[in-house]
């Protein structure tokens, strides 16, 4: 069974639970026909077929599935690999969950678990943002961050901690996980310890 261009495909969660152990996907068949075939993995969670969920439509996507098993439905082992079974629960989510559980039973909490500011964003960097999109700067920058930023960055370590960088030393990341998950990443190898 293969999809059209432009035909409605999608998926839906029919219940968000991480418990479950059924993926389904949908595809329609072709605008002319109302028929709809199914593919099921076993998986972590369930999604369901867009039947009553909001559809999309997408005119370059052309979606492909072959049934080779019963009517319109076919069962595929898809056995998460064991480096993301052994994934924990985030303890950052779990101590946010805690921390909004004290807030709502009334208890007075300063939730130190997330870096996510209390404050609206200052007028003077969404001007900023606002005037970026419309100069144009709406593309990718280079993976180490542009000049400007990295030359500015070595400028204030500089000034305010007396060390001295050049710009092709200086790595912009996304953030701390990042930064520090890419520094472990360059100096350990596996069996390290």
């Amino acid at each position: 069974m293969a999809a059209s261009a432009g035909a409605p495909c999608g998926i839906g969660f029919s219940q968000p639970h991480a418990h479950l152990k059924q993926l389904s996907l949908g595809f329609s068949r072709s605008i002319s026909s109302s028929a709809s075939k199914f593919v099921s993995f076993p998986c972590n969670f369930s999604l369901r077929a867009v039947d009553n969920t909001k559809e999309f439509k997408s005119p370059g996507i052309t979606p492909i599935v072959k049934a080779q098993g019963g009517p319109g439905h076919m069962d595929i082992d898809l056995t998460l690999s064991p480096r993301v079974n052994a994934v924990k629960p985030s303890k950052t989510l779990a101590i946010i969950a805690q921390a909004t559980a004290l807030l709502k039973a009334g208890v007075p909490v300063i939730s130190l678990a997330i870096g996510e500011p209390d404050f609206d964003t200052p007028s003077v960097i969404a001007d900023a943002g606002f005037n970026a999109i419309r100069e144009g700067y709406t593309r990718y920058t280079p993976n180490a961050g542009t000049l400007e930023l990295r030359t500015a960055i070595c400028q204030r370590l500089k000034e305010e901690n007396g060390i001295s960088y050049t710009p092709d030393q200086i790595l912009v990341s996304n953030g701390a996980k990042q930064s520090i998950f890419q520094a472990v990443l360059v100096v350990c190898s596996p069996g390290d310890e």
